[in-house]
């Protein structure tokens, strides 16, 4: 039975894998553009490369004003290049046939529970819409898809995203994990981040996990993370970081083979929207200080939005155009998401 399993595992990662995800894509510190689009690596079994295409859509040629020439045009520049990257070396270059340029550093940031008609660039209630300026602007200058499928609660949702492929696969679209499940997700599934950590890339996460952590195997650590900080369950409390009568926040590392593990109890107070923004601007100094030749993935799954509503007075009150109390608690985490 463990040989079979082995084997699954290991055709999976040499098949394709797709996930759809919304990024920023950072190099050398600066910020070259957000993204929101289709991401496929493919191990190809002849040479042993990585295979990375990334396509788009972007938010202008959807405008029926644009004239057809400038569409053609537009869509002719967004066809993507295949960027081959060679595992056998270090893993920090990718070629295009013409030029070899180093692999990027990817930010992914998740919100938790937030819904298409959440955002004023989506929603067609403007009066129910948090204040996140920045978010919007994101949106505008960047790239946005209108007609996508995910899914409604949050361990379909990350197993999704982390296998490319719908939970209903492996029968995990229902519910959310929970204490009782020592994971969501099959341990034959492939995870994107462990092809990430194949190709060269340092993978890091900081934020809400919820895919099950029975097993160091199915922790973060155990599925393509070198590093880990945040709770493994949801619907924890935002300021003391308990699920029910117990803490929920750790700090995992698996780098060299080997693994540390320390339970974070002096966040006590410290609203999780700071606590997974803090660890974040840990993770990228360090890697600019020691890492810098190394790539880095980023994966920032924030516990906010979702319940309980809790959170800094001055965020809620950035949103009084909202009557209903509690919707304008839920603007306010928005709001803090923001800031």
């Amino acid at each position: 039975m463990t040989t079979k399993k082995k084997k699954q595992k290991t055709t999976m990662k040499l098949r394709c894998i797709s996930v759809l995800l919304c990024m920023i894509i950072i190099n050398n510190n600066n910020v070259l553009f957000t993204l929101a689009g289709r991401m496929t690596l493919i191990n190809n079994n002849n040479n042993n490369d990585i295979q990375c295409n990334v396509n788009v859509n972007n938010n202008n040629v959807l405008n029926n004003n644009v004239d057809s020439s400038n569409v053609q045009q537009q869509q002719q520049q967004q066809q993507p290049l295949p960027m081959l990257v060679n595992s056998k070396t270090s893993g920090t270059s990718l070629s295009n046939g013409n030029s070899e340029k180093k692999l990027p550093n990817i930010l992914l940031v998740v919100l938790d529970d937030v819904g298409y008609n959440d955002l004023g660039s989506f929603s067609k209630y403007a009066k129910l819409s948090p204040r996140v300026p920045y978010m919007e602007k994101l949106m505008d200058e960047g790239v946005r898809l209108t007609s996508f499928y995910t899914q409604p609660i949050c361990s379909p949702t990350r197993g999704a995203l982390m296998t490319g492929r719908y939970p209903i696969r492996w029968r995990g679209q229902h519910s959310v994990a929970t204490p009782m499940h020592p994971t969501w997700v099959p341990e034959d599934e492939a995870y994107f981040p462990e092809l990430l950590q194949e190709i060269g890339y340092y993978t890091a996460a900081t934020g809400k996990w919820h895919l099950g952590h029975g097993y160091r195997k199915y922790s973060p650590v155990g599925r393509g993370f070198h590093e880990f900080y945040g709770p493994y369950m949801g619907a924890g409390d935002h300021w003391n970081h308990t699920v029910g009568k117990y803490l929920d926040f750790h700090h995992d590392k698996y780098v060299n083979g080997i693994y540390t593990h320390d339970h974070i109890f002096d966040k006590h107070g410290i609203h999780s929207t700071t606590t997974t923004e803090e660890f974040a601007l840990k993770i990228i100094e360090a890697h600019d200080d020691t890492n810098a030749k190394q790539p880095l993935f980023l994966y920032m799954p924030f516990q906010a939005p979702h319940m309980p509503t809790q959170d800094h007075e001055e965020y809620i009150n950035r949103n009084m155009h909202i009557r209903n109390y509690q919707r304008r608690g839920f603007a306010g985490m928005m709001s803090h998401l923001d800031d």
